[in-house]
Parts: C-alpha cells; sequence; structure tokens
C-alpha cells in the first residue's frame, strides 16, 4: 500500500500529533508524522509501513507491551526505551523481531545479520548468516 493510504487511515481512525498531510508540490515526498492509535488491530500497527510514519500505541505494563508488539505477522525491527536497562534487555529477550536495538534505532554494522521473522523478509542480510547463502558446505568423510 502507499504511504498515502497510511496517511488516509490515520487522519480518519487516529489521533494525529503531527504531520498527516499530503504534500502539495510534486515529488515522491511524504510529510514526517505521528498518530496515536488506541486499537492494536488497526493497519497502522498491524501492516509494515515503509515510509515517515509512526504510530504510538498506550499500554499499561511490560506485559501488555510485549503482547501488543509481538501480535502482528511481521517481525522486521523493533527498538526498547528504558532508562532501566534490565527491564530494556528483559524486554528485548521477548520480541519476537529479527533486529532490537535499545535506547537507539536503525543501527546496522555489515558485520550483524539484518532481516526480519514471521513474514517480514526472505533471510538476513549482511553478517556471516548472508554469506553462509552463497556458500555450499560439504560434510565429507573418508575411510583410510
Amino acid at each position: 500500500a502507499s504511504i498515502e493510504r497510511y496517511l488516509d487511515i490515520g487522519r480518519d481512525t487516529a489521533r494525529t500529533v503531527f504531520g498527516g498531510q499530503k504534500q502539495t508540490f510534486e515529488g515522491f515526498f511524504v510529510e514526517p508524522t505521528l498518530f496515536a492509535v488506541e486499537d492494536n488491530n488497526s493497519p497502522l500497527v498491524q501492516e509494515e509501513i515503509f515510509g515517515p510514519v509512526l504510530v504510538a500505541l498506550p499500554f499499561k505494563d511490560e506485559a501488555e507491551v510485549i503482547t501488543k508488539a509481538n501480535h502482528g505477522p511481521y517481525g522486521l525491527a523493533a527498538s526498547v526505551w528504558s532508562r532501566n536497562g534490565a527491564r530494556a534487555q528483559r524486554v528485548m529477550r521477548q520480541l519476537k523481531a529479527g533486529s532490537v536495538w535499545i535506547n537507539c534505532h536503525d543501527v546496522v554494522d555489515v558485520t550483524m545479520p539484518f532481516g526480519g521473522v514471521k513474514e517480514s523478509g526472505f533471510g538476513k542480510d549482511l553478517g556471516r548468516e548472508q554469506i553462509d547463502h552463497f556458500l555450499h558446505t560439504k560434510a565429507v568423510t573418508m575411510a583410510l
């Protein structure tokens, strides 16, 4: 789906914190947008939006945020933001995502595998996992 479709959904079903307007000039530009959403089943939450659209969803406690984060069919990446390092690591371990960043986002290094889980992606890019994809390992045993 196009980013403009998600902007339409957000304007109709969520609270726009900022942004959300279609650009009035020619080109492929979308205004950075933040929506506040109450429904975890909203397409804004359940689908991957590859554009400058951020969705905030309220939660009561750690268990609820983990349940909500893992609810959807995708698991490309996640970030955990917390002043409590132990809590951040506890949450990170329970998230079903191919990459999880703690107190940062989208930090990628060629030596680290990158790719999603569930319906996000087809394996891993970067890192040893990607090199292994191009190799054909053969185990040979020979009695002498």
